[in-house]
């Protein structure tokens, strides 16, 4: 295990420049701005989100330095993958934690997980949430149908064979068990870091920024504290496009439509992932 490790700590201090980080870090650390960590989940609006983190860190000043760690996160699926236990965090954190992770003058994100940070509470915090209940009918028909096949050869035997899973499940039995097995454990471990949160996080929701882009762009941008122009939220939401007309089933990218789970599923199977998950649903303000 520490070799994988050491491994993909190498591969992540390269992706935010190798040689030179640590001078660029004393040298960003001088001018303070605080770093943030951008928080969200899969089927969350998690393609464009990289859009507004880079606008961020284009028009900040001083700079904030974006780092997406998580593709290469993703892909060591030892560590991570969707629906599978959080283990190993506590274990790589702790060990590279503040290596990778400063507290001065850059942006990270997107954060798809409750990664721990062993010094998370000296960073500014931005949680971007979707419903849980929506996102679990996103999942059934993206993992399940639409999602693009991995090229590496190990991950594509692992995603086929949940494919296959989730294709002899019905969507009402895929989705009771992801929001125990999934759903849950994501979002009780966010409702724990935003109660426990020293600097004020910012909370916004997929739902709000679906039906209203610009407002969602300014507030994370005010958050942030980097100035911007009309100009540029026009530009970030007309990217954005977080709905369409029709539902497009043979599409990647469906509809966007908050509201979905209350077509797709059963009544009974509602109420049985609301009481599953009622303490997340109340605390983030579900309905």
């Amino acid at each position: 295990m520490r070799s994988k490790l050491q491994k993909l700590n190498h591969s992540l201090k390269a992706l935010s420049g190798a040689e030179g980080f640590t001078v660029l870090y004393n040298s960003i650390k001088k001018r303070k701005p605080c770093s943030i960590l951008f928080y969200s989940q899969h089927k969350c609006a998690s393609v464009f989100i990289p859009n507004i983190l880079g606008a961020l860190s284009h028009s900040s000043i001083p700079r904030l330095k974006h780092v997406d760690y998580s593709h290469i996160i993703a892909q060591s699926s030892w560590l991570y993958g969707f629906g599978a236990k959080y283990s190993h965090d506590e274990d790589f954190f702790e060990q590279f934690g503040t290596d990778l992770f400063k507290p001065n003058g850059f942006l990270y994100g997107p954060l798809r997980h409750p990664f721990i940070l062993p010094h998370w509470h000296a960073f500014k915090t931005i949680f971007f949430l979707r419903d849980p209940r929506d996102s679990l009918v996103s999942a059934y028909h993206s993992f399940g149908f639409t999602h693009s096949i991995p090229m590496d050869p190990d991950e594509k035997a692992r995603f086929l064979e949940r494919r296959q899973w989730i294709q002899q499940n019905d969507i009402d039995s895929f989705c009771l068990k992801m929001a125990k097995d999934w759903s849950l454990p994501l979002l009780s471990s966010y409702r724990r870091m935003v109660q426990s949160s020293i600097k004020e996080p910012l909370v916004v929701k997929y739902e709000e920024f679906a039906l209203s882009p610009e407002s969602i762009i300014k507030k994370i941008f005010a958050f942030s504290k980097v100035q911007f122009s009309d100009k540029e939220v026009n530009q970030l939401s007309e990217k954005a496009s977080p709905l369409q007309s029709n539902i497009q089933e043979e599409s990647h990218k469906r509809s966007g439509q908050p509201g979905q789970y209350l077509v797709r599923l059963k009544s009974e199977t509602i109420e049985e992932i609301n009481k599953i998950l009622h303490k997340e649903l109340a605390f983030f303000n579900w309905a």
